[in-house]
């Protein structure tokens, strides 16, 4: 616990100061935000294939496969492909700088858009309605999956903790 609130306030402290350093700060800053955002986009593709995976390959007998649970994998690798798809139509059109490469994935997904030598700009508008048709999809169709205890049993345990925590007080 205590380590998880020096990384926090470390974390913290070292964006405030990267913001607070203008402009070399902020193209450093943002660099970073790039590198991260594409690095676990690809760890939830990687989690999110390595489930349909074992859903559909290895069917483990333990495992019950409904089509609900199938269905937010789906909407998931949809909404992370559209996702990387649109931060490559985006680079492909930008001016090649050492900070577009920070976003790796995308950068490697525009590279392969500029062979094709095609007008990104107006393909990304309706690829960008498309991602974000999807994320309301997924928005709506959250409390009534199974996924919807991410969000519900960390909000129990804190209640229940801090209940206890008051009632011991008293």
């Amino acid at each position: 616990m205590r380590k998880t609130w020096m990384v926090l306030v470390f974390g913290l402290a070292l964006s405030l100061a990267l913001v607070v350093n203008a402009q070399a700060a902020t193209k450093l800053y943002f660099s970073y935000v790039d590198f991260l955002a594409d690095f676990l986009g690809l760890l939830i593709l990687v989690g999110i294939v390595l489930a349909l995976y074992r859903r559909y390959f290895l069917k483990e007998s333990h495992l019950e496969s409904d089509a609900e649970d199938v269905s937010i994998l789906w909407i998931l690798l949809a909404i992370v492909g559209t996702g990387f798809f649109l931060e490559a139509c985006r680079l492909a059109v930008v001016p090649l700088t050492p900070r577009v490469y920070a976003s790796f994935a995308g950068a490697c997904g525009a590279e392969a858009l500029r062979s094709w030598g095609t007008g990104w700009t107006g393909v990304r508008f309706y690829v960008w309605l498309v991602h974000a048709i999807l994320v309301c999809v997924l928005f709506a169709y959250l409390p009534f999956s199974k996924l919807f205890h991410v969000i519900t049993c960390p909000a129990s345990i804190l209640a229940t903790a801090s209940e206890a925590a008051y009632r011991q007080q008293q």
